[in-house]
């Protein structure tokens, strides 16, 4: 468990600071254009992690002549898919809204 933590932070940290791929910003590029900050390291490491693995699916995505649409890099691509649909679609307030 310590080794796959040490390499998620490894990676992450090595994605921090340069271009993850041709045509999209890196993680610090992106955090700069979109205004977004984190209450701790740790907290940037694993939105970094995430990042990264969404422009990775992002790239297949755009890659595949199957699929008729595009995307892009925006200011969800540090989320997961799971916390983008419990925070923006659910029809039950939340507390913070509240």
């Amino acid at each position: 468990m310590k080794s796959k933590l040490l390499f998620v932070v490894l990676i992450s940290s090595f994605l921090f600071h340069c271009t993850i791929s041709a045509g999209h910003p890196s993680f610090a590029q992106w955090k700069s254009q979109v205004g977004k900050n984190y209450a701790s390291n740790s907290e940037e490491k694993y939105r970094a992690y995430i990042y990264a693995k969404n422009v990775e699916r992002i790239e297949k995505n755009n890659n595949d002549p199957e699929l008729t649409h595009k995307e892009a890099v925006n200011q969800f691509t540090d989320i997961t898919e799971e916390e983008f649909k419990l925070t923006y679609l659910t029809l039950v307030p939340l507390a913070k809204y509240i």
